[in-house]
């Protein structure tokens, strides 16, 4: 009636196996992007924030479009003062319909390249976006 305590370590031990790939696998197919959208060209991500912006970073050959204007101010916050992370190599899509990218802050200055963008690689496409750039007597931000 009681099955030896071997047989329920035996259990144990291969419902455990069993699932470490199930959630490896959930895990791997979880999408990084936290927005609306699915990134393809018909269904691309939204964006509205800037932190969503920086995700750009995980799904750099995915279809983005801004949908709406985003500010970006607090990144002068970001990193312990080195702002927004650039995003390294895109090659996707980012449409910003005419949107604006307000205040985007970038302090890296060991870096070479620095820009929301280090490079662009053939194929990509990054139209319709305004930046509008910030000024105090310290820094300039571009927005």
């Amino acid at each position: 009636k009681n099955f030896p305590l071997i047989f329920w370590l035996i259990f144990v031990v291969f419902g455990v196996l069993l699932l470490i790939p199930i959630m490896i696998y959930i895990g791997f197919s979880a999408k990084a992007y936290t927005g609306n959208g699915s990134g393809t060209g018909s269904d691309p991500y939204q964006i509205s924030t800037c932190e969503q912006l920086q995700s750009i970073n995980n799904e750099s050959s995915a279809n983005y479009i801004l949908v709406n204007d985003v500010d970006c101010s607090d990144t002068v916050t970001w990193a312990n003062g080195l702002g927004f992370d650039p995003i390294s190599s895109f090659s996707g899509t980012l449409d910003g319909r005419n949107h604006k990218i307000i205040g985007l802050y970038i302090n890296r200055p060991d870096s070479l390249n620095v820009a929301l963008f280090v490079t662009l690689l053939p194929n990509s496409v990054v139209k319709n976006i305004f930046f509008i750039l910030l000024c105090s007597t310290l820094a300039c931000t571009y927005e």
